[in-house]
């Protein structure tokens, strides 16, 4: 049990998150605050009315653009270097109460979520008003009970300890997206401009997971320990000749306005409608149990050698089974202060509860600095969202048709106070 909360200690921090803080490096190093600044190829992801908007490009193209986001809500490295390190255990044989309690201290109430995002533009292009765009993606949210930390760590006592609440959820999928915007003709005092657009995807699902049902109970006397639970989990691995791929669409909607030279302002909404269908799926359900009237508390440690009592079945079932994509809002802002400095600030609201989105609302503002033309420099700040405070920084390289970029952020804290990463590279032709 000690090897297994190393690992979720090392790797949940550091392991290679939603559209809050953006795929392109662009919107990483501004922690999402992008949606105004967003054009040509890269619409899809972010608001397609931009299209229309005068500034773009005339044809645009994205390619190998990578972004990803893991993380989660208790574990950072600089508790893994207090009590996981080697010099840790050179001056401690083992952890002492305090540190134990440090540890379990840091895990939330409600749960250990641990949550990854990941994008990739395979290519994107745009022309004039219209744009298409490949991206395949991966979405996947876990969350374990506090109990099942403290556990291993303190043992149970003499209460039932509750083993229930744990969630699972993943996705793989590819999309084709389909992106055009218009400008309508408005006699409206507050906006010289006003555009309207839309994206329309047609989506592959690689593969999906979710879990139904988990629950388990653990029991303690002075001598004794007992522990039994079950599990329904759900499962499409096509790769692996268990159940098929899956197929569904999804749609986009955007507005953007010029309110003048300085301002302009834009709403989205992701996935209005949205969802993957798998045909078939495999389902597991396994149980496990384990009694022992002579196993001591103290051995807790070496449990794992103990749990010989587990089963499981897998059944073929040739039911649907669907995801349901990430719905969101997003309200944007941005303002040209001067040529050199772009202040933006955009708003998201998660409309439902599935891997890659959070209902917690989030807000983030970043700003671009131009003072050298070649290198813009990038800085964003995030609040709320799945990964909380989100701290940004982003520099690009911009040699006129050829544009490179390269974002990261921090969450919940930075270097060794992170408790997770955002990173992307965005590479760009533009004409």
């Amino acid at each position: 049990m000690k090897k297994a909360i190393i690992i979720l200690c090392v790797l949940l921090p550091l392991a290679a998150a939603s559209a809050a803080t953006g795929y392109t490096a662009r919107s990483m190093g501004l922690a999402g605050a992008y949606q105004g600044f967003s054009n040509g190829a890269e619409v899809s992801l972010f608001n397609p009315a931009n299209l229309a908007l005068p500034g773009g490009p005339g044809l645009s193209f994205d390619f190998l653009s990578l972004g990803a986001s893991f993380g989660n809500n208790g574990f950072s490295v600089a508790l893994y270097n207090d009590y996981f390190s080697q010099s840790y255990f050179d001056a401690n044989e083992a952890w002492d109460e305090a540190a134990k309690a440090a540890i379990i201290g840091e895990v939330p109430a409600d749960g250990l979520r641990v949550f990854s995002r990941m994008h990739f533009t395979v290519l994107a292009g745009s022309y004039q008003n219209y744009a298409v765009a490949v991206n395949s993606f991966v979405y996947a949210d876990f969350k374990v009970p506090q109990a099942l930390i403290e556990v291993p760590l303190q043992g149970i006592g003499t209460d039932p300890v509750d083993l229930t609440d744990i969630e699972g959820e993943y996705i793989a999928g590819t999309e084709i997206a389909a992106s055009y915007g218009r400008e309508i003709p408005v006699d409206w005092s507050w906006a010289e401009r006003f555009t309207v657009g839309g994206t329309f995807k047609f989506l592959m699902g690689h593969a999906y997971g979710v879990l139904e049902e988990a629950g388990g109970v653990a029991l303690s006397s002075s001598d004794s320990i007992g522990v039994e639970g079950s599990y329904i989990a759900r499962v499409v691995a096509p790769f692996d000749d268990k159940g098929s791929a899956g197929y569904g669409m999804g749609i986009n909607l955007g507005a953007a306005a010029i309110i003048n030279d300085q301002w302009s302002v834009g709403l989205s909404l992701h996935n209005i409608l949205g969802s993957i269908k798998f045909s078939d799926y495999y389902e597991y359900v396994g149980e496990y149990s384990f009694h022992d009237p002579g196993l001591d508390q103290d051995e807790f440690d070496n449990f794992e050698e103990y749990l010989d009592s587990t089963s499981t079945d897998e059944y073929a079932v040739n039911k649907s089974i669907s995801y349901t994509l990430p719905k969101s809002f997003v309200l944007s802002g941005l303002y040209k202060l001067n040529p050199k400095i772009t202040i933006a600030a955009d708003y998201q609201q998660g409309l439902n509860k599935t891997a890659g989105n959070s209902t917690t609302p989030r807000l983030a503002v970043g700003t671009e600095l131009r003072y050298v033309g070649w290198m813009p420099i990038r800085f964003g700040l995030g609040v709320g969202g799945i990964q909380k405070l989100t701290l940004a920084f982003g520099l690009g390289l911009d040699f006129g048709v050829y544009k490179f970029d390269f974002g990261i952020a921090g969450q919940r804290g930075l270097f060794n106070y992170s408790k997770g990463v955002n990173f992307a590279l965005s590479q760009r032709l533009y004409f």
